[in-house]
């Protein structure tokens, strides 16, 4: 019996036919399929407020904070104070056992006893050689002591007069050092030097410290006077041009949920600094002093420096607007392009100073992998293609 050899071609034939049926199928199918345009929207030119901010976050810190040291070494006997407690100038803050200092003070006193001897006892000296050379002068007039004498003489009388010079050192001496010996027993009672509250306590009754060295020697007390709270941000170079001293600031801490704290902006550094790439300017706010009963220092605070303010502004939509090369542009509906001047602008609207009337319909290009942007006009990133804004104009964080 002979095998069949032509079903082999049967099997590529149908096989072809069933490629090419599905071909015409996804062709049909993608005729039949939308086809999918670039997304836009159309919004009317309006009038509303416009409100410029930039944002930043910081730690509240005191004016200045105080190290309270010690002069005087011994064991502390008391301490009058806890952190948190309010203390006024003059207060008694700690006590120092004054033994080893009344010891050192009894010392001086001895020192300034014996300089004021040694100098008696040189004065007593200088004045007896001065008689002697004086009547040996005399009695070599009438050849009765030599030459030599009379030098000799002279010379133990210029040594008398430098001792004299040593001696009057030596008083000084011990005069600064028996000063010195009395404000160390003095500092055997520690006062406050300032109106404030204590910050930090580290040291406790029993405890033995040592009279300051060239570093100031150990921090006993941390004072700080927290009637006026400051909070020191670091704000993007982007935005620390808007900024200047008197401008109002809202201020939150994470702390305090829901507490609103008013301020302004006191100071604005004049040089910036580069920090993980980024230049930053330090900005001081001060806290409005009414409102510092709740705040602390090193908590974390947010603020909000409010820049600029326009109540009546003709508003656009920012990524309406266009760059082309000097001059702004948008889009009219029905009227193609149309040359416009911008002003102030934050992250979402901008502000048309001419060009366009309210109510006027421009179209606004959107994308669904555009992403919102938080630089200034200029910067990368920025939607649309702006460039930098005319003077006057920008960006401001919300």
């Amino acid at each position: 019996m002979k095998r069949s050899r032509s079903k082999p071609w049967l099997v590529l034939l149908g096989l072809f036919a069933l490629g090419a049926g599905v071909g015409v199928y996804a062709y049909v199918a993608s005729k039949k399929r939308p086809v999918t345009k670039e997304a836009t929207q159309i919004v009317a030119v309006r009038r509303g407020p416009l409100t410029v901010e930039v944002s930043a976050t910081g730690t509240v810190e005191p004016e200045y904070v105080v190290e309270i040291k010690s002069k005087a070494s011994g064991t502390i006997q008391s301490v009058k104070v806890q952190a948190g407690d309010v203390v006024k100038k003059g207060d008694l803050l700690i006590e120092i056992d004054p033994v080893i200092e009344r010891r050192k003070l009894t010392q001086a006193e001895a020192d300034l006893a014996v300089a004021s001897a040694n100098r008696g006892g040189v004065a007593t000296k200088l004045a007896h050689a001065q008689t002697q050379l004086e009547r040996d002068e005399e009695l070599h007039t009438k050849g009765l002591v030599s030459r030599e004498a009379i030098d000799q003489l002279r010379k133990e009388l210029a040594i008398l007069r430098g001792d004299t010079q040593i001696s009057a050192a030596q008083i000084s001496k011990a005069r600064a050092s028996l000063a010195e010996a009395r404000d160390r027993l003095a500092e055997t009672k520690i006062l406050s030097p300032l109106d404030g509250t204590i910050l930090d306590r580290s040291v406790n009754p029993g405890q033995v410290i040592t009279a300051g060295t060239a570093q100031g020697g150990q921090t006993l007390l941390t004072l700080a006077d927290l009637s006026r709270l400051f909070v020191r941000v670091k704000v993007d170079e982007a935005d620390v041009a808007r900024l200047a001293p008197g401008q109002r600031v809202r201020i939150t801490a994470d702390a305090l949920i829901g507490k609103v704290f008013k301020g302004k902006v006191l100071r604005v550094s004049p040089q910036g600094k580069v920090e993980s790439s980024v230049t930053v300017f330090d900005v001081v706010v001060e806290v409005d002093p009414a409102e510092v009963g709740l705040l602390r220092p090193m908590l974390s605070a947010n603020v909000v420096i409010h820049v600029d303010e326009i109540k009546d502004a003709v508003l656009l939509p920012r990524n309406a607007v266009q760059q082309r090369g000097a001059r702004f542009v948008v889009r009219v509906e029905g009227k193609g392009e149309q040359v416009v001047e911008v002003g102030l602008s934050d992250d979402r609207q901008i502000q048309i100073k001419s060009g366009l009337e309210e109510g006027a319909r421009v179209v606004v290009p959107s994308s669904p992998k555009a992403k919102s942007s938080t630089r200034m006009p200029g910067m990368p990133g920025m939607p649309g293609g702006m460039g930098a804004m005319p003077p006057g104009g920008g960006m401001g964080r919300r």
